[in-house]
């Protein structure tokens, strides 16, 4: 900031605490982001494949994603999780796991089902033990009969 004759910058740090303060210790409740995580694959899935096409890529590519990015996160490490934004939880993500980052950002790029498979894969990969066996079934039956009946072409 070039000049502050409001004290922008001291209000601006004190919101930043107050924020940090207020979330600070909140655990995330894992088992209901990924399952909230596994609903909006099926459901955009089925969106897209019926020609619901931003309602299929809002939920895949908006929802699912943010309830997978609340997954990731909760699992750094402190110094890895330092990197990330306060306010903006998919802000820095590239810093934190460059790795899934890069996985991440190549699944958004596909077709919404395509997309809604891969995001299932990494979290399987990633966190497996949030995802039981009939689950990762039905949700992968669910992926397989949308790809059937076919994402109508863009």
């Amino acid at each position: 900031m070039l000049l502050d004759r409001a004290d922008i910058a001291t209000r601006l740090h004190r919101v930043q605490e107050a924020t940090a303060a207020l979330t600070a210790g909140r655990v995330p409740n894992l088992a209901w982001h990924a399952g909230q995580l596994l609903s909006n694959l099926v459901a955009g899935a089925g969106r897209a494949a019926r020609g619901e096409r931003l309602s299929g890529h809002q939920l895949v590519r908006v929802s699912a994603l943010g309830h997978l990015v609340a997954v990731l996160r909760a699992g750094l490490p402190q110094e890895a999780a330092s990197l990330l934004d306060d306010l903006d939880p998919s802000r820095r993500l590239e810093r934190a796991l460059p790795g899934v980052a890069s996985d991440l950002d190549a699944a958004l790029r596909l077709p919404v089902i395509e997309a809604a498979g891969r995001l299932l894969a990494l979290l399987v990969r990633l966190r497996p033990e949030l995802v039981s066996q009939a689950a990762r079934a039905a949700v992968e039956r669910a992926l397989s009969r949308a790809a059937g009946a076919g994402e109508p072409p863009g």
